[in-house]
């Protein structure tokens, strides 16, 4: 998915097109964006439906800039994920301790591949780990190898410069590191 033009941001034009309120324009915008959204709010909430309403939400408010007339958006993924942030923040908030949704169990055990469930085992420590880092080490990961978005983007969404988020990326990976390696001890 990396290097397509979602990451690269949205075509000025495509943007532009939008802003005369071109129905195609906007249904390719929500096509594009939707699913790494979805991903981002849904690993932060745990949630399916929060994370389908918080999504819908950001396309919401992206909608209510484009019909108002606003200051036009210059970054298209980076003030999505601006906006996804700061209503999973509004929501985190609001709702103070929140088990997650389980995962689906629909796939009989047996007919898993070995390779399979390991990933599933890793995935899982890597979200455990994740949740013992800072906040902004935390989305600085979530932004880059979740929602897939480039050095700029994540940058405008977290209203730091690139080298910052490079400084907080490669000093989130090192603790990731190490709270793997103590949860591998301690296994």
């Amino acid at each position: 998915m990396k290097g397509d033009f979602l990451f690269v941001d949205i075509d000025n034009t495509l943007l532009k097109r939008a802003y005369q309120r071109d129905e195609q324009a906007l249904e390719t915008i929500f096509d594009a964006y939707y699913p790494a959204l979805y991903r981002y709010l849904y690993h932060h909430t745990g949630h399916i439906q929060t994370a389908e309403d918080l999504t819908a939400t950001v396309f919401q408010r992206f909608l209510e800039q484009i019909y108002a007339d606003k200051s036009p958006i210059t970054h298209l993924s980076g003030w999505l994920f601006r906006v996804a942030y700061r209503l999973m923040v509004d929501d985190i908030r609001r709702t103070a301790v929140r088990q997650s949704d389980p995962l689906p169990d629909d796939i009989p055990i047996e007919s898993l591949t070995e390779h399979i469930v390991f990933a599933k085992i890793q995935t899982t420590q890597i979200y455990e780990a994740l949740a013992h880092l800072p906040m902004r080490q935390r989305e600085v990961l979530l932004l880059r190898f979740i929602a897939e978005l480039d050095l700029s983007a994540t940058a405008h969404a977290l209203g730091m410069n690139i080298n910052a988020v490079k400084a907080l990326q490669h000093r989130a990976t090192i603790n990731l590191k190490r709270i793997l390696t103590l949860q591998g001890e301690h296994s």
